[in-house]
């Protein structure tokens, strides 16, 4: 029996599609309270027989924080897909962020190793991996190391703590696999995570900056990591990604399937310094998070790119290219709305 934790999120709902559309008998992890719509709306978006496939969906309720909670969902779990993390980059949620994902991965690969599970696979994210903040350019392997700057953000250093969870459990006999997707685009809670971006172009996004990043779609993502457990490769780390582009290219190849208006102003550094800082005193009287972070204004203005070699040629691997994912994701948004 597989066990998926952080199921109602963007890679977790597309992870569980691509297990139940398999046949596979899945039991998911949520909050108490938390919904299942975005695994519904996921179902339904890829398949005539979303519902019924929805059947082969067991859901547990448990705190990822809690491991006394967890112990009964492994009774009889023999793999486990580990999505479940909190994602912000306000700075705020500093001490929540890095409580929430350290400890939850902490909790999970112990109950693995308590309870005898044969596998687990860990969803990680590139932003634990390591970078000179001074280069403005950057090309990342899976050699990288973890991130370790006490100047990156909260996120990627609760992401790289979790990754070494992961790493000590394997020393101790866990098989294990971690993966590093890149910036995921797919159709989920439009409010949320990389979707979010989606409904920001909407909305009208009128400035843009000169960096550049790497994409992945999420049923790709979903998909490597179910092909990565069946094939049993464990011990190492995959970085997931389709295509290397520059921000503009991607905002104005939304702009251009939403049918509205592409950025058009160009942001300098020194705009974006102002924007988060304001941006943080209007935060601060108001009580509401950030829109504009330092990190967010940061990375916008850096160019990284991210090798997809290592994966593409162990699992013989083709990524779905950048432009049919927006174009998906875009339909399906302009479809809700």
């Amino acid at each position: 029996m597989i066990l998926v934790t952080g199921g109602t999120g963007l890679i977790g709902a597309h992870l569980l599609f691509e297990l139940a559309h398999k046949g596979q008998q899945v039991t998911a992890l949520r909050r108490a309270g938390s919904s299942d719509h975005v695994v519904r709306k996921v179902f339904r978006y890829y398949a005539d027989n979303g519902e019924s496939l929805l059947k082969n969906i067991t859901w547990r309720e448990g705190n990822i924080t809690d491991k006394v909670s967890l112990q009964a969902a492994f009774d009889g779990i023999t793999a486990v897909y580990h999505c479940a993390a909190v994602v912000s980059f306000d700075p705020r949620d500093e001490a929540h962020l890095i409580e929430t994902n350290v400890q939850s991965t902490r909790n999970i690969v112990s109950l693995c190793l308590e309870n005898g599970v044969q596998k687990l696979c860990h969803l990680s994210s590139v932003a634990a991996l390591g970078r000179d903040r001074n280069d403005h350019q950057v090309h990342f392997t899976e050699a990288a190391p973890l991130e370790s700057d006490a100047q990156a953000s909260a996120y990627a250093r609760s992401k790289a703590l979790s990754e070494q969870e992961v790493w000590a459990a394997m020393d101790q006999g866990l098989n294990a696999i971690i993966v590093n997707p890149t910036i995921v685009i797919g159709p989920g809670d439009w409010n949320k995570s990389s979707a979010k971006l989606i409904s920001t172009i909407w909305k009208g996004l009128k400035f843009y900056t000169e960096g550049s990043n790497s994409f992945v779609d999420a049923r790709d993502v979903a998909a490597v990591m179910a092909r990565l457990m069946e094939r049993g490769t464990f011990g190492e780390r995959f970085i997931v990604t389709a295509e290397n582009r520059p921000f503009r290219d991607v905002f104005n190849l939304i702009a251009d399937q939403l049918g509205v208006a592409q950025p058009s102003i160009k942001t300098k550094p020194w705009m974006g310094e102002l924007a988060w800082r304001a941006n943080a005193f209007y935060s601060k009287l108001t009580g509401k998070p950030p829109v504009i972070t330092r990190d967010a204004v940061a990375a916008g203005h850096k160019h990284y790119t991210f090798s997809n070699e290592k994966i593409r040629k162990h699992l013989e691997y083709e990524f779905i290219p950048l432009q049919k994912s927006v174009e998906d994701a875009c339909r399906i948004f302009l479809k809700e709305h």
